[in-house]
């Protein structure tokens, strides 16, 4: 190498190294500043890191004092020590700029802050360096923050403070001008009325129909009459007529007159209504007619709903439901359209009569209205039957009779019921016959309920005649089975007697109840047999009600008490009576009905519920007739029962009286007696027999007529062809009727009288020691008669041991039906001893002891017969007992009836619409003719069906109303009788309604 390059490398090589150790110096000192904290800076000179001057600051690691800048808040120049900024001014940034003053809407109080405070909401400031802020003023309002000046506050607010954020809103309903301060400054607006109280101003809207056009509190004004306003009006040029009127002034609204409207209420007049409708005063509308809809041309006019249909709103016509129908009778309602009557029904929409309603066969019936289907008509049940059509109720399916049976639905006669045999029976409507049960008997086909054998006989199950009844040891039988009798221990006879009798009672006067011997009685005054162990008195100067109790033979006391006469009602330990008079059997078995003399009433006794009641007589003496609660009586001294009747003696009213249970009403039947004080009646018979006290005579009245004589009627061999009056009797008091004989209490003759029905002779019973005797009563059931041995203080049993009753003759034979015999004896002569039914009464069995009366709807024009002819269609019977076809009376003019049997006018139905009947007692109504019609009910001649008129015809019978013809047809004539009559309207010309009836009506 040469010296120049390695000079050169030389020179290269000091550069470098000093440069290595300038290097090598600086970055030994940025070392030693790297360690000096923020706020302090590195000194060459000692080689230290010192503290910046007051209020500057330097970040970590500077190098020299200069780094150290003046603070937030703080200015002056960098290194030195820096001054705070004043209030009104700050200094957000570090560094040597100077502070700046707080811009508008901002202050500052302190010194040397970084930034200024904003004025908060309520105040302003709206210059620079400020150190307050301004507060609003009353009726200002600022929200924000930092802002510069306040709001007003806004129409309808008021602020009443300083420094407000917010305005208050006046109540609803008021206002208040911009800038208010405060709450009276809100005031009432137009349409709002209020009050101002001490904290604020309350206001109400106005309303409907009142208005108010001035600010402030005062009160709504009502709009004019017949006008309305909304809510909150503010004018009366709010105030609107009503729909249905008109202005005639500011002030005044005007009702539209009938058969006008006014749909808005402001025009000045109204518009008249279109033909077929109607309105009434102040109408907004008007509404077309019953039965007439709104035209689909929309012109308010209004067109008839066709027959069949009816308007089911303004502008549709429905057809009639099935099982209606509806002839043009202009109608508003589905319920207008008729329904077709029970027992009938129709299947189809829109009928337009009542012929379309179809009747329920034979068999059937149906209580449905506006039935729609056949399915309504029901099948009557087995045991029943119905004959006609159109049936309406289960009741017109009639009963088998008793003593038949069916098993067929629908049966519509009365052949579809079969008899029942011998040996069996059924009761009405039974669908099977059942075997008689042991101890009874049926002798005959068809028997509705087997007869009890005789009282100490029995029989095998299915007996099927009396023989089969045998008495049980130590009985026999005096009429073939019929009764086994004896005279019981303790029963006694006379010499010449054909009675078995015996005395209850000691004869003392007094009340002791206990064994018949020792027994008490204080002149028993009334007494009635009731079964064959119960008999009970009327013990009248006990004021008791007695029964004997015949199977212990001793007399018990169940009403009253010794010596105290009384009226009251109730369960019979608390109940009272005063002097108590004659008794009957009442309605029932267990019924006893008391003739409570000084009571003047007719009581009621159950022997089962044991308490007694008041069936008539207000307690008051008199003589009124009328309702059971009001009627009154004067001392009743004796009771018979017979049907729905209880006949009644009145004694010091001198009168018979009746009481009607059904009709529960008190009459007179004959009021020119003398003190009558017996009643009895005389089985078979239509009549009774009566004591006629003073008189000193038993006379025999009709019930129907009175004490009338009857014509003689030798074939039916009955009292009343005989007997009006008898005499000879000394005050005769009781009286009753027993096997074809009248007994009667010869009172002051101390005996009883026997008089016979069928030969009018009079004799008297042999029983010894009568003293007064004074009430009867016969019972049948008992086989026995009852004396009130009154003045003796006993009661006295009678049994006559003859044949027994409805058998006569040496064998005891049954009478045959249509006679009867209720006496009993075994006379040779058959004929003479069974006697006929007389007309009017009937019986139906052999063996009768009575006949019964026909019942309503029937009658018996001869002697001796078994069964009643039923009144004939067309008629009907009211009366219990007829016995002439007279007796029928036939239903009027206008009226039809169909059945047989009926009882009453109401049977008769009124002809329909569409039909009439001018004659009387008729089965149906004649059908107007075609072409015709009637549209009321019950008419009774052919001049009451009327012509169809011009625009309407009819093609079927018995028509209620005419069809009218359709739109777009015309009709001038009469009577017409086809659509085709109804003729068209010419080509280029319609018709919109029903019925027009001439061709100017085509346009």
């Amino acid at each position: 190498m040469g010296p120049r390059k390695m000079a050169c490398r030389l020179f290269l090589l000091t550069i470098i190294t000093n440069q290595v150790l300038t290097q090598t110096n600086e970055h030994n000192r940025n070392l030693l500043a790297v360690s000096c904290l923020t706020g302090q800076y590195y000194e060459s000179l000692t080689a230290q890191c010192k503290n910046c001057p007051n209020f500057t600051s330097a970040p970590s690691g500077s190098l020299n004092i200069s780094n150290c800048s003046c603070i937030l808040g703080y200015s002056g120049t960098n290194g030195q020590i820096c001054t705070a900024c004043e209030q009104g001014k700050y200094k957000s940034i570090v560094g040597s700029l100077p502070c700046s003053s707080c811009s508008s809407g901002t202050f500052s109080t302190g010194v040397g802050v970084s930034a200024c405070s904003s004025c908060t909401p309520g105040s302003y400031q709206n210059g620079t360096g400020k150190t307050a802020c301004f507060l609003c003023m009353k009726g200002f309002f600022q929200l924000s923050s930092g802002s510069v000046q306040c709001s007003l506050c806004a129409k309808g607010g008021y602020q009443s403070a300083s420094g407000a954020s917010f305005c208050t809103t006046c109540p609803k309903g008021s206002t208040s001008a911009v800038g208010s301060d405060n709450f009276l400054n809100c005031t009432c607006d137009f349409g709002y009325s209020g009050i101002v109280s001490r904290v604020a101003v309350i206001c109400y809207i106005c309303v409907a129909g009142k208005y108010k056009d001035a600010l402030g509190t005062s009160s709504c004004v009502d709009c004019p009459n017949d006008s309305l306003s909304p809510a909150g009006s503010k004018s009366i040029a709010n105030c609107s007529c009503n729909y249905g009127y008109f202005r005639t002034s500011i002030n005044s609204c005007t009702p539209c007159l009938p058969g006008t409207y006014n749909a808005l209420g402001e025009p000045s007049n109204c518009t008249k209504c279109a033909n077929h409708s109607s309105s009434g005063y102040g109408a907004k509308s008007c509404t077309c007619n019953t039965g007439f809809i709104k035209a689909a041309d929309d012109t308010g006019s209004c067109v008839q709903c066709a027959a069949g249909t009816y308007k089911s709103s303004e502008f549709v016509c429905s057809l009639c439901n099935a099982g209606k129908y509806q002839s043009p009778n202009s109608i508003d309602s589905s319920a207008d359209c008729l329904s077709c009557p029970p027992g009938t029904f129709s299947t189809g929409l829109g009928k337009t009569s009542i012929l379309a309603c179809v009747m329920c066969g034979a068999g059937k019936y149906s209580n449905a209205a506006a039935a729609s289907s056949e399915n309504a008509c029901v099948h009557c049940s087995p045991g029943k039957y119905q004959g006609a059509l159109g049936a309406s109720r289960e009741g017109d399916c009639t009963l088998c009779d008793a003593g038949t049976f069916s098993t067929s639905y629908g049966a519509a006669d009365a052949f579809s019921c079969s008899r029942c045999e011998p040996g069996k029976y059924s009761s009405a409507g039974s669908l099977s016959c059942d075997v008689c049960p042991a101890n009874t008997y049926s002798a005959a086909g068809a028997a509705s309920a087997c007869s009890p054998c005789p009282q100490n006989s029995v029989s095998a199950s299915g007996s099927v005649a009396l023989s089969d009844c045998k008495c049980v040891l130590g009985f026999v039988s005096y009429d073939g089975g019929a009764t086994c009798t004896r005279c019981p221990p303790g029963l006694s006879s006379v010499g010449g007697s054909s009675h078995c009798f015996r005395y209850i009672g000691s004869g003392l006067k007094a009340s002791l109840d206990g064994p018949f011997p020792q027994a008490a009685f204080s002149y028993p005054s009334g007494v009635v047999g009731i079964n064959a162990t119960v008999t009970v008195v009327s013990d009248y100067g006990n004021h008791t009600l007695r029964i004997l109790r015949l199977d212990s033979e001793v007399v018990q006391t169940v009403i009253g008490q010794e010596n105290a006469p009384g009226w009251q009602d109730g369960n019979a330990s608390d109940a009272r009576l005063n002097h108590p008079m004659g008794l009957s059997r009442g309605r029932s078995a267990t019924e006893i009905l008391i003739a409570d003399g000084f009571n003047h009433r007719i009581r009621s006794f159950d022997l089962n519920t044991m308490v007694l009641s008041t069936l008539a007589g207000t307690g008051f003496l008199g003589a009124r007739d009328g309702p059971l609660n009001s009627s009154e009586f004067h001392f009743p001294s004796a009771l018979a029962v017979q049907d729905q009747y209880l006949y009644i003696t009145d004694m010091y009213n001198n009168a018979l009286r009746l009481l009607n249970f059904i009709t529960g009403q008190v009459s007179t039947l004959v009021d020119r007696l003398s003190y009558p004080m017996g009643v009895g009646l005389i089985p078979g018979t239509a009549y009774i027999a009566i004591s006629d006290q003073l008189r000193h005579r038993v006379v025999i009245l009709n019930k129907s007529s009175g004490l009338v004589p009857v014509p003689q009627n030798q074939s039916c061999r009955t009292i009343e062809s005989r007997i009006f009056e008898y005499t000879g009797f000394s005050f005769p008091k009781g009286v009753c009727s027993l096997n074809g004989l009248i007994y009667i209490a010869d009172s002051d003759n101390d005996s009883i009288r026997i008089l016979d029905g069928d030969t009018g002779s009079l004799s008297i019973l042999n029983i010894p020691g009568l003293n007064q005797p004074s009430g009867l009563s016969c019972s049948p059931e008992q086989n026995s008669i009852w004396i009130c041995n009154t003045a003796g203080n006993q009661i006295v049993e009678i049994i006559p041991p003859n044949c027994t009753l409805g058998f006569f003759g040496g064998q005891c034979r049954s009478c045959p039906a249509g006679k009867f015999k209720n006496q009993k004896g075994s006379e040779s002569s058959d004929s003479e001893f069974c006697r006929n039914c007389v007309p009017g009464m009937y019986s139906s069995v052999t063996g009768s002891t009575t006949c019964r009366s026909c019942e309503q709807g029937k009658y018996l024009s001869i002697c001796g017969g078994s069964s009643c002819v039923s009144c004939k269609v067309g008629k009907y019977g009211s009366a219990f007992g007829a016995a002439n076809a007279s007796d029928c009376k036939s239903c009027p003019a206008g009226t039809f009836q169909s059945g047989i049997g009926m009882v009453n006018l109401n049977n008769c139905t009124l002809c329909l619409k569409g039909s009439f009947q001018s004659s009387s007692g008729m089965e149906s109504c004649t059908l107007c003719a075609r072409g015709t019609y009637l549209s009321s009910i019950g008419q009774i001649s052919l001049t009451n069906c009327s012509l169809c008129g011009p625009g309407t015809y009819q093609t079927a019978l018995g028509a209620s109303n005419c069809t009218f013809c359709g739109p777009g047809k015309y009709q001038s004539g009469l009577g017409m009788i086809e659509a085709v009559n109804c003729t068209i309207c010419a080509a280029g010309k319609f018709q919109t309604g029903l019925g027009a009836t001439a061709v100017t009506q085509c346009t």
